[in-house]
């Protein structure tokens, strides 16, 4: 098939230009959406060393805030977060969960999960054969509504992390919209 439009020779110089818009473009008192990091799990941030945890889950310490929280600690730049993100590290330091024999602890996250206006972030114990996610960049959940971590399921095996009270289905919270952080285990 044969495209009329089509010529060998460049042609740039010879039409007028056209300026075109975009649907998608950004009023001046917006900032431009694309200047804003990715949700997602990251490799690149971790608890500082020394950090107050925003609460202590089991097996497990957690911080949450804004990117520039002196807690959190990033391999590079700082990311921009948007108004509706928060960064989120863990860690197993000082936490009071034991690691079996001859074994190091190695949590990881696994999944960032928005269920209900709630954010649930999932944590795996990982094999030393594979690398560590200590952070994430997760959206904030609904207004009232809260961040859990929880720990993963596999094969019928839960893992130790943010267990509450009531057993390994349980969660626990770490921070609700519009309150102060804690660490009340829910179900």
């Amino acid at each position: 098939m044969l495209d009329r439009d089509w010529t060998r020779s460049d042609a740039s110089g010879q039409a007028p230009w056209r300026e075109v818009e975009s649907l998608f473009a950004s009023k001046g008192t917006e900032t431009n959406p694309q200047s804003f990091a990715l949700r997602g799990v990251r490799h690149g941030l971790t608890m500082s060393a020394h950090a107050a945890p925003s609460a202590r889950c089991t097996c497990l310490d957690v911080v949450v805030g804004a990117a520039t929280d002196p807690r959190l600690s990033w391999m590079g730049e700082t990311p921009t977060l948007s108004r509706d993100q928060v960064a989120l590290a863990v860690r197993t330091q000082g936490s009071t969960c034991s690691a079996p024999e001859g074994q190091a602890r190695r949590p990881s996250i696994f999944a960032v999960d928005i269920v209900n206006g709630d954010t649930v972030v999932v944590v795996e114990e990982l094999p030393v054969d594979r690398p560590q996610a200590l952070g994430a960049i997760v959206p904030l959940p609904q207004s009232g509504r809260s961040v859990f971590v929880r720990a993963r399921g596999d094969n019928g095996h839960v893992a130790m992390y943010a267990q509450g009270p009531k057993g390994p289905s349980s969660m626990c919270r770490v921070l609700t919209r519009g309150a102060a952080p804690s660490s009340t285990p829910t179900e």
